[in-house]
């Protein structure tokens, strides 16, 4: 998903992947399972295999795990600021790389035989920084020609 905001100081584009389910979904997705090993644990416990507890509650700790680290990679922004003078790039952590905006070009690189997305990359003098790893294909082509118009040579001065 990109937002684009145009305003006096220049151009602003917040990136984020799809939204992540609510918490209500969190939530069955994690009870659906949990009973599910409840269940499961409670019949062979009862049939003196108890030994199987710990490892339905490991299960269900590592499942709450894996859906805490989706909700963080789906709460995760990139924010890049185009001025007058400079492209800033912003990744999740609130780290800036900064590119002088006359001389940054927008390079799509896609995989020739296909199997893998393509990569977006503004680059000046040697340097590159990559943009928009969690979007889907079609809107990091679009953020590509909306950056192509705003930088480098796509950019006019007035």
């Amino acid at each position: 998903m990109v937002e684009t905001t145009r305003g006096p100081d220049g151009l602003r584009l917040v990136l984020a992947p799809r939204p992540a389910p609510g918490p209500g979904a969190w939530l069955l997705g994690l009870a659906l399972p949990g009973a599910a090993l409840a269940g499961i644990g409670a019949w062979f416990a009862a049939r003196g295999a108890w030994a199987v507890l710990p490892f339905a509650g490991l299960e269900l700790a590592l499942l709450a795990w894996a859906m805490a680290s989706c909700a963080r990679a789906a709460a995760a922004r990139e924010v890049v600021e185009v001025t007058a003078r400079e492209v800033v790039v912003r990744d999740g952590r609130g780290a800036a790389r900064r590119l002088p905006r006359a001389w940054a070009r927008v390079v799509l690189r896609r995989d020739p035989a296909g199997r893998y997305p393509s990569r977006l990359f503004l680059r000046a003098h040697g340097r590159e920084v990559e943009l928009g790893r969690a979007l889907p294909q079609a809107e990091r082509a679009r953020l590509a020609g909306t950056l192509a118009g705003n930088v480098g040579a796509g950019w006019s001065h007035g």
